[in-house]
Formats: C-alpha cells, sequence, structure tokens
C-alpha cells in the first residue's frame, strides 16, 4: 500500500459527510422517508485497493459504497479519487476497525520461511516452496 494511501486513509478527521435518503412505498399511497449520513472511510489513488477493501466489508455485513469511480472520464484533466463510502453511520466505527487491520496487514512484510523438505529459504509471501513445491504450513520451520 502506498503512502499516499495511508495518509488518506488517516485523515478521516475530514469526515465528509453526505446525505442519503430511502423512500419506501407500502403500495396504498404512503410513503416513507429515510434519511442518514453516509461517512467517507477510504480514498485511494487506486481503484484496486479501494475495491479490496469494499470487498472486506461486504464481507462483514456492512453496506458500502465506491464514489468518483469514473469521474476522471467525464471531466478530463482533473484529479479524482475513488473514495469508498459508508452507508449506515452505526456501521462507521466497525469499519474504521476493518479498514485499520487491513492497511497494517497490506503493509506488513511477511516473514521468510525455510522449507523442511528441501532447505530452501522462500519470502514470507509464497505459500509454497519456489524449489519442490511442498507447502508451507506442512513445510517451515
Amino acid at each position: 500500500m502506498t503512502d499516499e494511501t495511508q495518509k488518506s486513509a488517516q485523515s478521516e478527521a475530514h469526515f465528509h459527510d453526505a446525505p442519503t435518503a430511502q423512500i419506501t412505498n407500502h403500495g396504498d399511497g404512503r410513503c416513507w422517508l429515510r434519511t442518514w449520513l453516509m461517512k467517507m472511510l477510504f480514498s485511494s489513488a487506486h481503484t484496486p485497493e479501494v475495491e479490496l477493501l469494499k470487498g472486506e466489508l461486504v464481507k462483514a455485513g456492512i453496506q458500502c459504497e465506491v464514489r468518483n469511480e469514473n469521474l476522471y472520464s467525464i471531466f478530463p484533466g482533473a484529479s479524482f479519487q475513488p473514495e469508498l463510502w459508508i452507508l449506515i453511520d452505526d456501521d462507521y466505527s466497525k469499519a474504521a476497525d476493518i479498514r485499520d487491520t487491513w492497511i497494517r496487514t497490506s503493509t506488513e512484510s511477511p516473514t521468510a520461511w525455510i522449507c523442511l523438505a528441501c532447505g530452501e529459504q522462500s519470502e514470507g509471501q509464497f505459500s509454497s516452496c519456489w524449489k519442490c513445491g511442498a507447502d508451507r504450513d506442512a513445510a517451515s520451520r
């Protein structure tokens, strides 16, 4: 993850809020209007990072959406970064915890390991030995 991304995630003090509304039609002429504030959680110049974090939030049951994803095509030359917004205010603190954990784990370098089958050292991001193909969990020390 880039330093730029970390700065963007840490600058949540800006707390960009956007009002959102949902209209529920009951079919008998009655409609309910529910409003709430969305909060921006994360922004990055790298769309895949935004989408990866969105996937983690969706797995946790947190409703979110990406905004500004394609604005550069509408306004050529202008700089827009994709932003990840949390739809329900009550989910924000849980989403922030997930974001912070995700940032920590994506910036940590996995430690190198030694294959028990052949004695070769492999870099931490590999799950099997590059030399003999043995699985890391079964062949590391």
